[in-house]
């Protein structure tokens, strides 16, 4: 019994870089001892004391880790709000004692989104916002506010956090948008092996993003929670995080300039892959095992400065395909991806009978090694390939987006009897991936794009292989 209760005590670390003097410095991980209210709240702008929390690669129970940070804070520092937006649907869940909630207006006689977001400013000293899934990352960049990415500490998981934080820095560089400040918080392990995780994609950040992270926490393991509060509101349209921030920022007391200025988007950096280089940086810290024990009793547990370590033999499949894309695809079975002589592959759609091939050699400049063409029944094109070859959609949706490339297909296609292509706006261009059942935990790190997932399963001996839909 004393095992269990042992399990479920927390030692919990909110690590010496976050314990920064400013109140402003704690949305992004400060520890906020600045001046304070008659309320015991912090002078700052209420805006200040915001930041957005995005939940990565996490381990089991991913949802509940982040009430886990929130309940560290608020024992920490006080009073805390979490806002989650889901559709029609925003839950602020209010952390920390002596809180009364209030009694807001429905969505049809008052601003309930004012009143939440006046009443929180005036009640709890910190809140983090978890975006709708629907929110793309120029919005999340467009808010100006501190970003932290929740993260579990095992190789995956170390690769695909440092994966969303590319993701936030392309998207920022496309926009034309500055650099927000970005924090990690490492959950589900000891602090030395949380701080040993972060510094890798601190380190693989700084040199190859030029972007600087911080380690804004460590929550070591599940605690029991203290007391906790649900004020949702609910209205017809679904709630956008800018229409959160706008709430916000009427909350401040002073007038702060902001843009209205659109953010542009880059349809083409759905996904940025990872190149071998910045992988073997992140894979580095998984190459020596280590004991806990020996991790757990060093005095003043460093973060080294690392060094460009020579990749492991046996690479995690996932996280190989995450880190190059490569035409050759050496990671997978020959018999499972013949090609021709101009790189494309021979029985890719086999896979998905449902869709009729298109001959693309007879448009040399359409021809992308490694992407099959196909229509399906309602007359979409469907760009297929394999996992590792994902890089290459991007190549083969850029050259057919090009009116006179388009236009060519269709009316050949026309001629041909299979009839002219659905217009591409909407779901009218399908993108499909196929990962071999050894990359089926490449999901993960494809999730946030376009495509249309494909898990090929095979028998023991390889013979009879067929593919299910994973979205």
């Amino acid at each position: 019994m004393d095992d269990i209760v042992d399990s479920f005590i927390i030692e919990d670390e909110l690590p010496e870089p976050r314990r920064r003097g400013s109140a402003q410095s704690s949305s992004s991980g400060g520890h906020g001892d600045s001046n304070t209210t008659s309320t015991g709240l912090p002078e700052a702008d209420f805006f200040d004391r915001c930041s957005i929390l995005i939940a990565c690669n996490l381990p089991v129970h991913a949802g509940l880790w982040l009430g886990q940070y929130a309940n560290l804070l608020a024992r920490e520092e006080g009073p805390l709000a979490i806002i989650r937006l889901s559709g029609n649907t925003c839950d602020a869940e209010i952390f920390g004692d002596g809180v009364t909630l209030p009694t807001l207006p429905d969505a049809e006689t008052g601003d309930a989104l004012f009143d939440m977001t006046t009443w929180l400013s005036s009640s709890v000293r910190r809140v983090l916002i978890v975006p709708d899934p629907i929110d793309r990352d120029a919005d999340l960049l467009a808010s100006g506010l501190p970003i932290q990415l929740v993260s579990g500490t095992d190789s995956t998981a170390v690769v695909g956090t440092y994966q969303r934080a590319k993701g936030l820095c392309m998207a920022r560089q496309n926009a034309h948008q500055p650099a927000p400040a970005m924090g990690l918080v490492m959950v589900g392990a000891e602090p030395a092996v949380g701080q040993k995780g972060a510094a890798r994609i601190q380190n693989c950040a700084s040199r190859f993003l030029d972007a600087e992270l911080t380690l804004d926490a460590v929550v070591h393991r599940m605690d029991v929670m203290g007391t906790r509060q649900s004020l949702p509101i609910k209205r017809d349209s679904a709630y956008r995080i800018a229409d959160l921030i706008a709430s916000i920022r009427r909350c401040d007391t002073t007038t702060e300039e902001t843009t209205s200025e659109v953010p542009t988007y880059i349809e083409g950096d759905v996904l940025q892959v990872i190149d071998r280089e910045e992988y073997a940086e992140l894979e580095s810290v998984f190459d020596q095992v280590e004991d806990l024990s020996e991790i757990t009793n060093e005095s003043e547990p460093a973060i080294d400065e690392p060094a460009i370590e020579p990749m492991s033999d046996t690479l995690d499949p996932a996280a190989v395909a995450a880190g190059e894309v490569t035409n050759d695809m050496d990671h997978l079975d020959e018999s499972l991806h013949p090609r021709d002589e101009f790189g494309v592959p021979t029985d890719l759609l086999s896979f998905l009978p449902d869709l009729r091939p298109i001959a693309i050699h007879h448009f040399e400049n359409m021809i992308v090694p490694g992407v099959a063409f196909g229509v399906d029944s309602r007359q979409r094109l469907h760009l297929v390939a394999f996992g590792a070859d994902v890089t290459s959609l991007t190549v083969a949706e850029h050259l057919i987006s090009m009116k006179q490339n388009r236009s060519a297909l269709s009316a050949s296609l026309e001629k041909e009897g299979i009839g002219r292509l659905a217009p591409f706006s909407g779901d009218g261009l399908q993108r499909d991936v196929l990962l071999p059942e050894a990359d089926a935990s490449m999901a993960g790190l494809l999730h946030r794009g376009r495509y249309n997932l494909h898990l090929i399963l095979s028998d023991e001996s390889g013979s009879d292989m067929r593919c299910l839909k994973l979205d």
